[in-house]
C-alpha cells in the first residue's frame, strides 16, 4: 500500500491494517500485478479481495473492492494469514 509492504497471503487466508483516511495505492502482485487506487474514509471497513481471471497463456490477478455482504461470507471461510518480514538477507 503506498509503496509499502503491508501483508501477504495465500489462497484461503486474508489479513488486515487499519489505514489513515485518504487516497490511497493498494497493490497486489502474483503472476500479475494489480493496482487499487481509492479515498478511504473515517471510520468505515472496506473489503479488498485479489481476483484470478484465467485468461489464454496466462492468468491475470486483480484488486477488487467488495460490499461487506460479499465480504463476510468468503471471511468465514478463511484463515487470517501470518507472514513477517524476514530482514536476516
Amino acid at each position: 500500500m503506498d509503496g509499502e509492504w503491508k501483508g501477504a497471503n495465500l489462497p484461503g487466508t486474508y489479513f488486515t491494517l487499519t489505514v489513515e483516511p485518504g487516497l490511497h495505492y493498494f497493490c497486489s502482485s502474483a503472476k500479475s500485478q494489480s493496482l487499487l487506487i481509492m479515498t478511504v474514509e473515517a471510520g468505515k471497513t472496506y473489503f479488498l479481495e485479489q481476483q484470478v481471471i484465467f485468461k489464454p497463456r496466462s492468468p491475470v490477478h486483480n484488486l477488487f473492492l467488495l460490499r461487506e455482504s460479499e465480504a463476510k461470507p468468503i471471511l468465514a471461510l478463511t484463515l487470517p494469514s501470518t507472514w513477517k518480514i524476514d530482514n536476516t538477507k
